[in-house]
């Protein structure tokens, strides 16, 4: 860890460094906890070439956005208790450190007391999960900036299907991997819905909420109070971006309201529960009530879609050379099975979801009637 440290500290750390040690959840960047002898912690990440092209210009944008959402919460005036972290510059007063290998760096303050989780069973977790989610809409839908996602055909998935075809033209044989067999007939089955549920969700902008959004709403990028548990903030902000609200939305449903956590030693283990569904979506909607009628009707479309998404994303990876994630090659035909087996469940009870939503949304229609 002697390199990791040296590059520590080329950013504006003025007391002494005495540990370093790799955080291994992430599946794009290689992350770094840094310790300081003044007991103070911060997150090191040498960011991922393959997928931002453009460093610096991600850095600097995190780095503004940042400075904004202090300004907000500084007047304390957010429904749900939410805290942010810092950028920590170099000593040359920049973003982002080049080593001497040309690979980019950046540090940013670690949130004390806080804990990530892999995997939530739940209720409350999944309410509060709501709420913050909603909070930090609140907040972003105040942020003045109209960011494009800086990662090359990021929530793609018409890109990804044509580029799993071009892997695929050549027909691939049967294999011995059950779980890679399950993943393509999935693929094929489904593909041409896809692309109608695609065009239902993104062709007419008009009928769906759109603000600033982080587009990685996952429960690896949420940390949680050490104290009282509650979800406090949202981190890996490289994706923040101008999109559908519903698109965050329904990723927080995807990764959260599955109880069997992204990458399940038995995929078909993976399904979205009804209940942490339930009480997500109504946390949500209880701190954040902006989603449109159409928002409404395609957020269960948008949860299988982005299952999908994400399932053909590790499919492709798999097939390619260059790799997009950061986790040993026997775990991407895993982690696509258990999206592909997460979309399945979506189909099989897309009904009782819908009956979710308009009971969620009956019931706090009552409650407002009621308060008024």
């Amino acid at each position: 860890m002697k390199e990791i440290i040296e590059i520590a500290y080329q950013f504006s750390i003025e007391v002494n460094i005495i540990h370093a040690s790799e955080l291994t959840s992430g599946t794009v960047n290689h992350t770094y906890l840094i310790t300081c002898s003044d007991n103070a912690k911060y997150i090191l990440q040498c960011i991922n070439r393959n997928v931002f092209k453009n460093p610096q210009e991600t850095n600097d944008r995190i780095h503004s956005i940042l400075n904004t959402i202090e300004q907000i919460l500084a007047e304390k005036d957010n429904l749900f208790p939410l805290v942010s972290f810092k950028m920590i510059l170099t000593k040359d007063n920049k973003t982002t450190h080049y080593d001497k290998f040309s690979k980019p760096w950046r540090m940013v303050s670690y949130i004390l007391e806080s804990k990530s989780k892999n995997i939530l069973n739940d209720l409350n977790e999944a309410y509060t999960i709501g709420q913050c989610l909603g909070a930090f809409h609140n907040l972003l839908s105040r942020v003045d900036f109209r960011y494009n996602v800086q990662i090359e055909n990021y929530r793609n998935t018409i890109f990804y299907i044509n580029l799993y075809l071009q892997f695929t033209k050549n027909k691939i044989s049967t294999s011995e991997d059950s779980e890679f067999n399950f993943c393509i007939n999935f693929i094929e089955n489904e593909k041409n819905n896809i692309l109608h549920i695609y065009d239902k969700i993104y062709s007419d902008s008009s009928l769906v909420s759109q603000q600033l959004i982080h587009n990685d709403a996952r429960l690896e990028n949420i940390l949680f109070s050490e104290i009282n548990n509650l979800p406090i903030a949202f981190i890996d902000l490289d994706t923040i971006s101008y999109s559908k609200t519903i698109i965050d939305i329904a990723d927080c449903i995807r990764s959260c309201c599955n109880p069997s956590g992204d990458c399940p030693e038995t995929p078909a283990s993976a399904s979205i529960d009804e209940k942490l569904f339930q009480y997500l979506l109504r946390g949500y909607l209880n701190t954040n009530q902006k989603l449109s009628v159409h928002d409404h009707e395609t957020l269960v479309d948008a949860v299988y879609l982005l299952c999908f998404e994400l399932g053909i994303r590790w499919i492709c990876d798999f097939l390619s050379e260059s790799k997009y994630f950061n986790v040993p090659e026997t775990e991407r035909i895993k982690r696509a099975a258990t999206q592909f087996y997460l979309a399945l469940s979506i189909v099989r009870r897309k009904g009782e979801f819908e009956n979710i939503i308009i009971q969620n949304l009956n019931e706090i229609k009552n409650e407002n009637t009621h308060t008024k």
